[in-house]
């Protein structure tokens, strides 16, 4: 009896020490959810270019506040007005073009691939021609002797940062996105099989026939 206990207790001794340290269950962890993560990009890759773009968006909405100043401030803009308007409109109606051409369980919805396509380059024209307009209106004063100065050329250096900043928010949520098939190859590259541990058997197993 005293030498079953004897033997419990050093399996519940040999059980605590091979039980990894705390450090160890942290990394093992860490790398299990890095996999599924991966996991889930494989099959949803469209979040990678619809988080990029949902940032733009919000970039974009967060400096509306920048062009009024500037388009209250400046009336003899033309167009300056409607292109703040079309990009505020665009930047919103992306979204949901983008998750209606991925839905899921089913195969990408080639249309609306193409309108998210056609809605970037809207938007970029936005841009640009704000911006043109913007340098046009500038131009226009300074020959007349009446240049931009004070707060009001602070407002445009303003906005023109702005615009610059959103341009290349857009233009690299493109490339984002029509990169995607290429890095979606390269994740599905990536070896997230779980491994698991094969049971090893501590006592010989004699097969021989006894006599």
């Amino acid at each position: 009896m005293e030498e079953n206990t004897n033997v419990q207790s050093n399996e519940q001794l040999a059980q605590v020490s091979e039980r990894p340290s705390g450090g160890k269950r942290f990394k093992a962890a860490l790398k299990e959810k890095g996999r599924k993560i991966v996991v889930y990009l494989k099959r949803n890759t469209h979040v990678i270019p619809l988080i990029i773009t949902l940032i733009t968006s919000f970039v974009y909405l967060c400096l509306i506040g920048t062009y009024s100043v500037l388009v209250e401030n400046n009336s003899g803009i033309s167009e300056s007005g409607i292109t703040v308007f079309v990009n505020a409109l665009a930047s919103i109606l992306i979204l949901p073009l983008f998750l209606n051409a991925f839905p899921k369980r089913k195969k990408p919805n080639k249309v609306y691939i193409v309108a998210v396509f056609v809605v970037f380059a809207l938007i970029i024209a936005m841009d640009s021609l704000f911006y043109v307009r913007c340098s046009d209106f500038m131009a226009v004063q300074e020959e007349a002797g009446r240049p931009i100065s004070g707060a009001n050329s602070d407002y445009f250096d303003s906005a023109f940062t702005a615009t610059i900043v959103h341009l290349v928010f857009v233009s690299i949520s493109v490339v984002v996105f029509a990169l995607m098939p290429l890095y979606k190859m390269g994740l599905n590259k990536i070896n997230t099989k779980k491994v698991l541990e094969s049971n090893k058997f501590e006592d010989a197993i004699d097969t021989s026939e006894e006599v």
